[in-house]
């Protein structure tokens, strides 16, 4: 068995905060001083850890109404403009989205 060395709380905020704004894992590799695998491990800790925190909080929630407008919109694109199939150039083939016509 092994011990793997933990980072300190607040290099793990300040690596953090640089992927919130936005930094590359090599540039955060250079500025905090760990290795890029770390910041991996890392950011995987991380989306479990917001994971487990929306299942046991965002459940049994009341909704009424869902605002999908962004998805309409990209819905009717794909209706009206056919699509080319990745890996054959000349075929095209159409999205059926099924919307409901009133």
């Amino acid at each position: 068995m092994f011990s793997m060395n933990r980072l300190s709380t607040e290099k793990r905020a300040q690596i953090i905060g640089c992927l919130v704004e936005g930094m590359s894992m090599r540039a955060i590799s250079r500025t905090v001083g760990v290795a890029r695998n770390t910041i991996d491990k890392l950011l995987v800790e991380l989306g479990e850890a917001c994971a487990d925190y929306q299942d046991a909080t965002l459940a049994n929630l009341d909704i009424r109404t869902v605002e999908a407008d962004d998805l309409v919109v990209l819905l009717r694109q794909a209706e009206e403009r056919p699509r080319r199939v990745p890996g054959h150039p000349r075929l095209r083939r159409r999205v059926d989205v099924g919307r409901d016509r009133r």
